[in-house]
């Protein structure tokens, strides 16, 4: 049975950095010496199937479905699909990770919002990190960072950008320093998204009740809505075509004298190649501006003072 949601660019740049980070905690593990007694790289371990496991739920979550349809299409048209890479990566840090971790840190798994149908956090078990090793454990989270950066550009994480339409290629008409810029916007957001969700998921872990928990899960994902809703509305996610405008047909020279016709075809070539690199750059430019958008929305919204103000609210009516 086909998908409902295109995840097939976000699923294969999922493994380039799951492989990434794999990789440094490896390296990690080969310099310290307490890994036997340390549960802090189990605990990675686990966090890498709890995560695959709630990407696989994006299908049958119903509460996921506004924000997974609205990466689809806008105003019945085609969301680009650079812009709805980013959707799903801001997703899964925003909302998976800190559930993810929260488990593990002693929040209820019937309180994490996973469909009935599903074993998601449960099968295999969280792996327990006691609050006397919250400190190893962050430690660990915060030194597997860099393996984002690393994942993004690296030449399989440049692949991925390029089929899922992220102009890669046509910013080195911005030149390289503005390239590599583009190129990061995602991965800053993802790397600040991943702070404020290491900070959601102690805050979960000690709420006093399952059905606390459970709120603050439901307020989290949504201050996610509500940042899709506020970019949708302001900001144009559609696909571009660019050569469903007849450019090519206007600009096409009369055929002329032999002479006239050279001089023609030579002006038409730089006036096509001008009017080709205006469209590509306003193009990229208004794809990375909604990819920025939707990070920084996210990113506001879920650090809001007002929310923590509802949740320490929440919690002094226990």
């Amino acid at each position: 049975m086909p998908n409902r949601y295109r995840t097939e660019d976000f699923a294969t740049l999922y493994g380039v950095v799951t492989r990434h980070i794999a990789a440094a905690v490896t390296d990690l593990e080969a310099e310290d010496r307490s890994v036997d007694v340390n549960p802090s790289y189990r605990w990675v371990r686990y966090l890498t199937l709890a995560f695959q496991q709630q990407f696989e739920d994006w299908e049958h979550d119903r509460d996921l479905a506004h924000y997974m349809d609205g990466l689809e299409t806008w105003e019945r048209r085609p969301v680009h699909p650079a812009i709805r890479l980013a959707g799903h990566v801001y997703l899964h840090i925003g909302y998976d990770l800190p559930r993810s971790i929260a488990v593990t840190l002693g929040a209820a798994t019937a309180s994490m919002n996973v469909p009935s149908m599903r074993d998601t956090l449960v099968d295999p078990p969280p792996v327990n990190v006691p609050r006397a090793d919250r400190s190893s454990a962050r430690i660990l989270f915060l030194q597997a960072t860099p393996a984002f950066d690393r994942a993004l550009l690296s030449s399989e994480g440049l692949a991925v950008l390029r089929r899922a339409g992220f102009p890669v290629h046509w910013l080195r008409l911005w030149g390289a320093r503005r390239q590599r810029a583009a190129l990061e916007v995602i991965g800053q957001w993802a790397i600040a998204l991943r702070g404020i969700a290491w900070m959601h998921a102690e805050i979960l872990a000690d709420e006093p009740s399952a059905n606390l928990q459970r709120a603050h899960v439901e307020r989290l994902l949504t201050s996610i809505k509500q940042a899709q809703d506020a970019i949708t509305r302001r900001t144009r996610l559609m696909d571009v075509r660019l050569f469903r405008a007849p450019v090519i047909a206007q600009l096409a020279p009369p055929i002329g004298f032999a002479i006239g016709t050279v001089v023609a075809v030579v002006l038409t070539l730089f006036a096509v190649g001008g009017m080709l690199t205006l469209l590509f750059s306003t193009r990229n430019q208004r794809i990375v501006a909604a990819i920025d958008a939707l990070g920084h929305e996210i990113h506001r919204r879920l650090s809001d003072p007002a929310l923590a103000a509802e949740l320490s609210t929440d919690s002094n009516r226990r």
